[in-house]
Order: structure tokens, then sequence, then C-alpha cells
């Protein structure tokens, strides 16, 4: 098992795009207080890394390992 990283820059921000994402409700729910795969997006302005990590399940990751393990067919 390992650990996989994602790096998010973030877009400069007023503070009122920050009170109009929170208004949105999203951040409540949020791990790191912004919902990615929603709203969220609009304030980053780039992503290094797998997607799908960034959104909490390392698709590739899970894949390489399923198939280290047998599970999945090489």
């Amino acid at each position: 098992v390992g650990a996989e990283k994602v790096r998010i820059w973030f877009r400069a921000l007023s503070g009122r795009d920050i009170e109009r994402y929170v208004a949105r409700g999203e951040s409540l729910d949020a791990a790191a207080g912004y919902a990615f795969q929603k709203n969220g997006s609009i304030l980053s302005k780039r992503i290094e890394g797998d997607f799908s990590t960034l959104l909490g399940l390392p698709i590739s990751a899970v894949l390489k390992a399923l198939k280290s393990f047998g599970i999945v067919a090489q």
C-alpha cells in the first residue's frame, strides 16, 4: 500500500470570491473545505497529479494494487 500525491494551485481569490463560494454550502461536507468535483474547481487554476486521487480514490493506484494481488488480470 502506498500514497498518492496531488498538488493544487488556487487562483488569487478576493474576500468576495470566498464568501460566494462559502455561501453555496458545499464546503461544509468537503474534507478540505472545497468540493473539487462540484464548484470547488472554479477556485483552482492548476492541478498536478491524478484527478481521481484529488477526488479521494486514486483509481490508477488501486488498479495497480489489484493487479499485483491477481484480483484483476494484467
